[in-house]
C-alpha cells in the first residue's frame, strides 16, 4: 500500500508506468545480498556462541540478547538447539 507521505516525495511523473517505476527505485530492498549489495558476513567465534548460549539457558531474555549483540533471535535459537543436540562441539565456528 502506498501512503500519501510516500507520494509527496514524488517526481512529477509523464505517465503511470513512469511514476511505477520511481516507486520501484525508491523502495528499499529487503534482501541486499540477492540484490548485489557487497556487505560482509559476520563469523562468530565457538566461544561468543557459547556464551550467548550460557546467557539464554540462565534465563536472559532472547529479544533483549538478540538486540543487544545485533543478532537475529532465530540465530541464537539455532545456537541454542545445536548446544542441545550436540554439546559444545556442535556450534562450529
Amino acid at each position: 500500500m502506498i501512503s500519501r507521505a510516500s507520494l509527496a516525495f514524488c517526481e512529477p511523473a509523464k505517465s503511470l508506468d513512469q511514476f511505477v517505476t520511481a516507486l520501484i527505485e525508491r523502495r528499499p530492498s529487503r534482501n541486499l545480498r540477492r540484490h548485489g549489495s557487497k556487505r560482509e558476513t559476520r563469523s562468530f567465534s565457538r566461544e561468543f556462541k557459547l556464551e550467548a548460549v550460557r546467557r539464554i539457558e540462565a534465563g536472559e531474555n532472547v529479544s533483549a540478547l538478540a538486540r543487544e549483540l545485533v543478532i537475529k533471535r532465530a540465530i541464537l535459537y539455532r545456537w541454542r538447539d545445536a548446544h542441545r543436540l550436540g554439546g559444545p562441539e556442535a556450534l562450529r565456528l
